[in-house]
């Protein structure tokens, strides 16, 4: 086994401890995967996915697994479900999926407009999955379109719910997350 006791490359890491092991997910081909028994030495792993999806290549095209973003993980009556997000690197089309041991299925999704260029902002950007439970309910905040283009940036923050943890998750006006619906929380100064 061969450990690493420098700094642990990871970007968007998430954790969970599953006995005496935690595991960190991050972004990366096929999403990053390292374990360790302690949080100081960490062990790289294969990583969750060693081809891309089946679903993610129908629903992205152009997807190729060389860079799934940002996963969030839980854990509900002893399954665990890793969240994520898949898009065509540097094109405007993104989903989020879920993977556990038995199921895959997409969560949420931004339909693109087919008719507009890939440079133009906002039009069906989506990453940064995170799912927690209130009450009877389930929530999935994600954002949405574009960060960090200065003026043009159109990053916002979005929420849906569900009674169930892994689908449907609706909107206030009642559209699922998975056809583009999605009720904003936040969004950046647009003065």
């Amino acid at each position: 086994m061969q450990e690493n006791k420098e700094l642990v490359p990871a970007h968007d890491p998430v954790m969970i401890q599953q006995g005496d092991t935690y595991y960190m997910f991050c972004t990366g081909p096929g999403i990053a995967k390292w374990s360790s028994k302690n949080t100081k030495q960490w062990k790289r792993e294969k990583p969750v996915f060693s081809q891309a999806p089946e679903w993610a290549v129908k629903a992205v095209p152009g997807f190729k697994n060389n860079h799934t973003w940002a996963p969030d993980i839980s854990s509900q009556n002893g399954h665990y479900y890793l969240y994520y997000s898949i898009s065509a690197f540097g094109k405007n089309t993104s989903c989020i999926g879920v993977a556990q041991p038995e199921q895959w299925r997409t969560i949420a999704s931004r339909p693109r407009n087919a008719q507009l260029a890939d440079s133009m902002p906002g039009d069906a950007a989506i990453e940064e999955p995170f799912i927690f439970k209130k009450g009877a309910y389930y929530y999935l905040f994600t954002s949405f379109d574009y960060c960090c283009r200065g003026p043009q940036s159109t990053y916002k923050m979005v929420v849906g719910r569900a009674k169930e943890l892994i689908r449907p998750y609706v909107d206030k006006a009642g559209v699922g997350l998975e056809q583009g619906g999605g009720t904003l929380v936040m969004e950046g100064n647009k003065d």
